[in-house]
C-alpha cells in the first residue's frame, strides 16, 4: 500500500480516516465472523460452556467468589466445603447413557453436616427422556416421592426478582432430597440435566431443606428448569444430510480459523498505515492512543466480571447483570471488545511504527499483513485464554497484569518479526 501511493495523485492517496475505518470494520468482522460461521466457537460463559464446563455446570464451587478458595461454596446460609474435587462418575449407577455423570459431597463447615450433589448430562432427548424414568422410578423404590415448589427468593440478593423451583422432593428413614431437571439451558445445543440435591451421612442439621435450597441456588437456571415429569418439547431438527453436513461444518470451521487472524493482520496494516504520518509527526500520541484504549477496556471489563484473563475475543459476560437492555448490552461488550482488541492491535503495530524509520521496509504493509494473521492465533490461545502467573491478586490488578502482559508479548513478537522481515528484505538485496 505504501509503495503505491507513491506513485498516486494526491486526491487518490488513501486519507488516514479511511484506512481506519477499514481498521474498524476488520474489528468488527472479527466480532461478528465467528459467531455467524460457526455460533460457539469462540465463545465462553453462561450462554455458551465449554463441554468441559457443562460437565459440572449444575455442581457449585467457589472459584467465583472473591475472598474465599475453590473449595469452599459462601452462600448466604452459611459456608460449605466442598470435600474432595468433583468426581465425574455414575453415582448411583443407574445411567449407563449419560454424557457425563458427576458427584461433589459437601460439609457445612459451621455444623459438620454433609450433602450430596450428582447430576447427568445427556444431549440426547429420547435417552434423557428414558433415563428421566429410570430414575424417579428408582427414587420411588427407595423411599417418597412429591412434586413440590421450592421458593428460592431468600436465597438469592434483595434485587433478585422471585425465583421458583418445580422439582421433586425425595424422602426416606436416613436421606432428604430433591431432583431438578433442566432442558436446554445454553444456547449452543440440545443439553439436558438431571440433579440430585441430598443429605450425606448421619449428621443431620435441624432444617437440611433450606442448606439443599442455598446450594440449588448457586446454579440455579430458571429459565431452564421443568418439573422432573415434564417430558421435553419437541424441536425441529434439520435432517441429517451425512458426508455432505460434515463436510460443510469441516469448511465453516476452517473458515473461522483461517478468516479471523487474516482479518487482524489486516486490521493491523491498517492502522499502520493510520497512524504512521501520525506518529512521525505526533509520537506522545500513541501513549494517549494507548492510554484511552486500555481505560476504555479495563474500566467495562472489570464492572462485568473479566477479572483474571483479557477476555476476548467473546467471554465478556455482558452488563445483563446490571439489568441492561439486550440491545444495550450487546452495544457495551462490542464497546468494550473494540477497546481491548485494538490495544492488542496498536501492540502489535507500534514495533513497525518505532522501527520503520530507522530500518525502513520497502514493503512494510505485507510485512503486517503476516505478522498480525501471525500473532492472532498466539495471543488468543497462549495470552487470551490463559489466567494471569499470580493469581492470588486482587480481581482489578490481575485483569490489568493479564492485559499488560497480553500486550508486551504482542509487541514483543511484532518486534521479532519485524527483524525477520527486514533480514529476508536485505538478504534479497
Amino acid at each position: 500500500m505504501s509503495d503505491m501511493t507513491e506513485s498516486l495523485p494526491e486526491e487518490q492517496i488513501p486519507r488516514p480516516a479511511t484506512t481506519l475505518g477499514l481498521f474498524l470494520l476488520c474489528m468488527l468482522l472479527i466480532w461478528f465472523v465467528p459467531g455467524f460461521l460457526e455460533p460457539g466457537l469462540f465463545l465462553c460463559g453462561p450462554d455458551h460452556p465449554s463441554p468441559y464446563l457443562k460437565q459440572v455446570w449444575f455442581i457449585p464451587d467457589g472459584s467465583g467468589t472473591p475472598g474465599y478458595p475453590p473449595s469452599v461454596v459462601h452462600t448466604l446460609e452459611g459456608d460449605y466445603r466442598l470435600d474432595e474435587d468433583i468426581l465425574i462418575q455414575p453415582i448411583p449407577s443407574f445411567s449407563a447413557h449419560a454424557a457425563t455423570a458427576a458427584h461433589a459431597v459437601y460439609t457445612r463447615e459451621e455444623s459438620g453436616e454433609e450433602y450430596l450433589i450428582g447430576q447427568w448430562w445427556y444431549t440426547d432427548e429420547e435417552i434423557f427422556r428414558d433415563e428421566k424414568k429410570v430414575f424417579l422410578g428408582s427414587l420411588a423404590d427407595r423411599g417418597e416421592i412429591s412434586l413440590v415448589t421450592l421458593d428460592l427468593r431468600d436465597h438469592f440478593p434483595e434485587a433478585a426478582a422471585e425465583q421458583v423451583c418445580p422439582t421433586l422432593r425425595f424422602t426416606n428413614e436416613t436421606a432428604t432430597g430433591y431432583v431438578l431437571t433442566y432442558e436446554r439451558p445454553f444456547d449452543n445445543g440440545d443439553d439436558f440435566f438431571i440433579v440430585y440435591y441430598g443429605t450425606h451421612g448421619d449428621v443431620l442439621g435441624p432444617d437440611p431443606e433450606c442448606a439443599l435450597e442455598a446450594l440449588i441456588a448457586e446454579r440455579f437456571s430458571p429459565s431452564a428448569v421443568r418439573p422432573p415429569g415434564e417430558d421435553p418439547e419437541p424441536t425441529f431438527r434439520m435432517p441429517d444430510m451425512g458426508p455432505i453436513t460434515e463436510i460443510a461444518g469441516m469448511i465453516r470451521y476452517a473458515g473461522v480459523l483461517l478468516l479471523t487472524p487474516l482479518l487482524f493482520g489486516c486490521a493491523a496494516a491498517f492502522l499502520f498505515e493510520g497512524l504512521r504520518t501520525e506518529v512521525q509527526a505526533r509520537p506522545r500520541r500513541l501513549l494517549i492512543l494507548a492510554a484511552a484504549l486500555a481505560l476504555f477496556y479495563l474500566v467495562p471489563a472489570s464492572l462485568m466480571g473479566a477479572s483474571r484473563r483479557m477476555d476476548l475475543p467473546n467471554f465478556l459476560p455482558g452488563w445483563s447483570y446490571f439489568d441492561a437492555p439486550p440491545l444495550l448490552d450487546a452495544l457495551l461488550s462490542l464497546l468494550t471488545f473494540l477497546s481491548g482488541l485494538s490495544l492488542l492491535c496498536l501492540a502489535a503495530v507500534v514495533p513497525f511504527l518505532l522501527l520503520t524509520p530507522r530500518l525502513p521496509l520497502r514493503r512494510p504493509i505485507p510485512a503486517l499483513l503476516l505478522s498480525g494473521t501471525l500473532l492472532f492465533p498466539y495471543l488468543v490461545v497462549l495470552v487470551l485464554w490463559t489466567d494471569p502467573l499470580d493469581l492470588s491478586l486482587p480481581p482489578p490488578l490481575a485483569l490489568l497484569v493479564s492485559t499488560l502482559r497480553g500486550v508486551v508479548i504482542a509487541a514483543a513478537g511484532a518486534a521479532v518479526l519485524f527483524v525477520g522481515w527486514a533480514a529476508v528484505e536485505r538478504a534479497r538485496t
